[in-house]
């Protein structure tokens, strides 16, 4: 339901860039221990995009803390998430999409809605970088945003790098990988 607020057992803290509610369920994930010890996970990321990218806008996403989102997708679908392991122990960044049924009596998956970058964004939209943590998920995230892709040429920043996906589609409007940094790959045209 649209505009429901759930209780949530967290901590609140915060670093330089701002105040986090980080659930009490995946503290014990790498991101999180940063951000409770106030410092900011993926910095050198994050200040690639704030150097690369002035006055046009980010796309950004992330599966962590992955059991609030829509997903990116190829399509505007219904899918499945695996939040928690078998055992009830919540993934956090580590959270995936798996696939567009859910397995009986588990309750680490939950449902959710896909969306595509394309329809997310307002045909004005001038994206500078689309950058991607969602698990393995990249293709079809980058696939939901073709259009936007084509027409911004934004520097494209993956965990995971969609190697079909980039001969396919990037190569062909002048993409190669340029670089990376905390271990994610650059995709420039």
């Amino acid at each position: 339901m649209t505009g429901v607020l759930t209780k949530i057992d967290c901590t609140l803290c915060e670093n330089s860039f701002g105040r986090y509610c980080v659930p009490k369920s995946s503290q014990h994930r790498p991101a999180p221990q940063d951000v409770l010890r106030g410092r900011v996970w993926e910095l050198n990321t994050i200040n690639f995009m704030r150097n690369h990218v002035v006055g046009r806008d980010i796309v950004h996403a992330g599966m962590f803390f992955g059991d609030f989102l829509p997903g990116l997708g190829a399509e505007r679908k219904q899918a499945f998430m695996r939040i928690a392991s078998k055992e009830g122990k919540a993934l956090g960044g580590a959270s995936r999409v798996v696939d567009d049924t859910r397995p009986r009596d588990d309750e680490g998956i939950d449902a959710i809605s896909l969306v595509k970058i394309d329809e997310a964004l307002p045909a004005a939209a001038d994206v500078g970088i689309i950058q991607l943590d969602v698990e393995g998920y990249e293709a079809s995230a980058l696939a939901g945003g073709i259009q936007t892709i084509q027409r911004c040429l934004p520097i494209i920043i993956v965990e995971t790098v969609p190697t079909a996906f980039v001969t396919d589609h990037l190569v062909p409007l002048g993409y190669s990988r340029t670089g990376t940094v905390c271990g994610n790959s650059i995709f420039t045209t």
